[in-house]
């Protein structure tokens, strides 16, 4: 996939679902993410299946059931968690920032320190906050990251987030 190089900021930036900004930072697109969900439900749904109604793994009967279990958790999968962005514009970007955070914290997110940031990940520039969920819940739910652009916040998260958060700043 070649990176977008558009670097326009979009004229109604509460419509933006796909900036530039994911490509850049990196995320999943919603193919992707389909394939992905739609591939392992089906392995474990084939595999559900066999077991569950004695069907040997070598006919095709327990993947063609779970090939219809693997489409809907691949639409399920792709709806919920590709990677979406939106931007919001600002007069005070610092105030809007703070009313960011008291929503993140709501929600139990906190900023990731440098320290705690994968190696092989690059480290957040300053025009960039990474937030994480604390303790178990970080294995169920993606990171929020913040770019900062003049007067431009734009947030990039799993796609569920990003409708939340869209609801809130509406």
């Amino acid at each position: 996939m070649a990176a977008k190089s558009n670097n326009q900021v979009p004229a109604d930036p509460a419509k933006s679902d796909l900036s530039p900004q994911t490509s850049e930072i990196g995320g999943m697109e919603i193919s992707t993410t389909f394939v992905y969900y739609c591939a392992m439900t089906t392995l474990i749904g084939a595999f559900l299946a066999g077991n569950t109604l004695h069907l040997s793994l070598f006919t095709p009967q327990p993947y063609r059931l779970g090939l219809v279990a693997g489409i809907i958790g691949g639409i399920v999968g792709a709806y919920f968690n590709h990677t979406a962005s939106f931007s919001i514009a600002a007069q005070h970007p610092q105030a809007l920032e703070q009313q960011l955070e008291t929503v993140l914290a709501e929600l139990g997110y906190c900023v990731v320190d440098n320290q705690d940031i994968e190696p092989d990940t690059q480290a957040p520039t300053p025009d960039c906050l990474i937030y994480r969920r604390s303790s178990w819940h970080k294995f169920f739910s993606g990171p929020i990251i913040i770019q900062r652009q003049g007067e431009t916040l734009t947030i990039i998260s799993r796609a569920g987030m990003i409708r939340r958060l869209r609801a809130q700043f509406s």
